[in-house]
């Protein structure tokens, strides 16, 4: 079941992953709600919003932190992740926050 789902979706969680990517979620100068930059406020709220899209019940935390239910029940789990990064630093081949396929990956 889960797979057809992906494989179903596959294009459109390509374009919102590639979407995510774009966004350079370094952390930055606080403003208000935004505890951690614009950019990261910026991932957050799209991850959020992307779920609230698929029917999901979101929320944010002040900016600091997100949570996304799905069902209802006796029991919960938890499933922890961020959406921000580190600086990218030197080295890359290709830009990092392009979100460009190349050779197919």
């Amino acid at each position: 079941m889960f797979k057809e789902h992906i494989d179903e979706n596959k294009e459109q969680i390509i374009k919102d992953l590639i979407e995510l990517v774009k966004i350079r979620s370094v952390a930055s100068h606080k403003k208000p709600n935004m505890p951690f930059g614009e950019e990261v406020h910026k991932s957050l709220r799209f991850v959020l919003d992307k779920a609230k899209d698929m029917g999901f019940k979101s929320q944010s935390f002040c900016g600091y932190c997100g949570q996304v239910d799905a069902g209802c029940g006796d029991y919960t789990i938890g499933v922890l992740c961020h959406v921000d990064v580190n600086e990218e630093g030197a080295g890359w081949t290709k830009p990092p926050f392009s979100g460009e396929i190349y050779d197919g990956k």
